[in-house]
């Protein structure tokens, strides 16, 4: 499933006629970016995750009032907000106009995602550190052992001081 597109994608794509992109986790592609590709005669949007912010829903709704047309799914458009309590799913055609800013959540789902992404790192150094201490500490506490050991099995001497004697 496609969550990112770039800006600049369907730009390049002067001859494209027919984009699909329902049934995505999209949450804030600049859909009016499409306006761009002169040869586009259809569209399918819904069932994406897109984002109720106000700012993108306005522009979203500009531009579908513009181009609906050419968008199959226009209906059937919704958004998710981001509420602490519960996600809301609201049509985009029935809400543009009451748009509500006040109970989102500041936060986006790309900080959540790299939050929890982090975790499985930290929790991966905090094993490695402290194999690394517990090992030093072996090492330390048996040191004798294993300088009698490392002696007697490869013939090396290890823990012992050196005193430099001048003649």
């Amino acid at each position: 499933m496609i969550s990112h597109i770039n800006n600049v994608t369907f730009k390049i794509l002067q001859n494209l006629e027919v984009l699909f992109l329902h049934g995505n986790r999209i949450i804030e592609y600049p859909v009016w970016t499409l306006s761009t590709n002169p040869y586009l005669i259809s569209v399918q949007l819904a069932g994406n995750l897109w984002s109720c912010d106000c700012a993108y829903v306005h522009r979203f709704m500009s531009w579908l009032d513009k181009y609906r047309t050419k968008v199959y799914d226009a209906e059937v458009l919704t958004c998710i907000t981001n509420d602490v309590d519960q996600p809301v799913i609201r049509f985009l055609g029935h809400n543009a106009s009451s748009c509500q800013e006040t109970r989102e959540v500041t936060s986006s789902h790309i900080q959540t995602e790299i939050v929890n992404d982090y975790l499985p790192l930290l929790v991966a150094t905090l094993v490695t550190f402290t194999i690394i201490i517990v090992t030093a500490l072996v090492l330390f506490l048996y040191r004798n052992e294993m300088r009698v050991w490392l002696h007697y099995k490869y013939g090396v001497r290890f823990f012992q001081r050196v005193d430099n004697e001048v003649d």
